[in-house]
């Protein structure tokens, strides 16, 4: 699962004199870049700051095809990106896409209830086999529950048929693990794989791999999973033709 489904700009944009201005200085290309770049953002920084990302990679991010100086030169110059420092961030972006940008705080959230949720499940096999088993077999049998931080990356990890173990998937996480990993690191590492196998549109197929593959290698927990664009051809992500935005459209917004 991708950490945002969507983000918003409003409907009007394209009537914004920045916008206008934008498509003046770099045409069609440059208005669907900055469209990209935000939905970007709102995939692997929900807060819409870039750190640590330089120009070029930024630029990549946004599927733009010609230099990045310029691209980013230009944003900033219209006021649709903020540097501050080394850091570039999109201009008003909490303002504009606060559920994209209150990502960290649901997460957050979202990890608390499942580590909530279980404590409850291993409470509840704890007395179930107090009953039932000896102290050695109840060792046993809770040597087998898994984490919270696992179960909060099984709930995001693509899904993949036909099968999928989850129990292997567990090996390898605690595998990874043991490596250097952290539960953290992993989690954002099947954020990322999870938004890349949608853009590829490869969800629910044997093209997904399986988790305990996933896990069970660092190059792929630190991969960046970023769909790279084809710049040649004027191509996007699954060599589906780019949506233009041409002058025809700009001239009847005027």
């Amino acid at each position: 699962m991708s950490r945002n489904a969507d983000f918003r700009v409003d409907a009007s944009f394209n009537a914004h004199p920045k916008i206008r201005r934008l498509y003046a200085l770099l045409g069609s290309q440059g208005v669907l870049s900055w469209i990209l770049l935000l939905a970007h953002a709102s995939q692997y920084e929900t807060d819409g700051r870039f750190s640590g990302m330089s120009d070029d990679v930024i630029a990549l991010a946004a599927h733009y095809p010609g230099a990045a100086p310029e691209f980013i030169g230009t944003l900033i110059e219209l006021g649709l990106l903020d540097r501050r420092g080394k850091t570039l961030s999109l201009h008003d972006w909490n303002e504009h896409n606060g559920y994209a940008a209150s990502y960290s705080i649901r997460s957050q959230r979202a990890r608390k209830a499942a580590g909530a949720r279980w404590s409850k499940k291993s409470s509840d096999a704890t007395d179930v086999s107090q009953q039932s088993r000896s102290n050695a077999q109840a060792s046993k049998e809770s040597s087998r529950n898994t984490q919270p931080e696992f179960e909060t990356a099984w709930s995001l990890y693509p899904d993949r048929k036909p099968n999928n173990p989850k129990r292997k998937a567990l090996r390898a996480w605690n595998g990874a693990l043991s490596r250097g990993n952290t539960a953290d690191a992993m989690i954002a590492a099947v954020e990322r794989y999870a938004a890349y196998v949608r853009a590829e549109g490869n969800e629910g197929t044997k093209y997904v791999k399986q988790a305990a593959t996933f896990f069970g290698d660092d190059e792929f927990l630190k991969a960046s999973w970023i769909v790279a664009p084809a710049r040649a051809n004027g191509l996007v992500p699954n060599g589906k033709a780019a949506p233009e935005l041409g002058d025809e459209y700009f001239k009847r917004q005027a």
